[in-house]
């Protein structure tokens, strides 16, 4: 539990630094997504 732990602790600053660069960092990827299947985990 420790590692999943980190895992997210280490996507949280990754992505804060992310916004810090770009504000619209994540909507604009989000806008280039145009997946031909989405998949669903169970």
């Amino acid at each position: 539990m420790r590692a999943l732990k980190r895992l997210f602790e280490n996507n949280e600053r990754w992505a804060s630094l992310k916004l810090k660069g770009d504000p619209n960092y994540f909507r604009d990827r989000a806008k280039e997504q145009d997946p031909l299947y989405l998949w669903k985990w169970s």
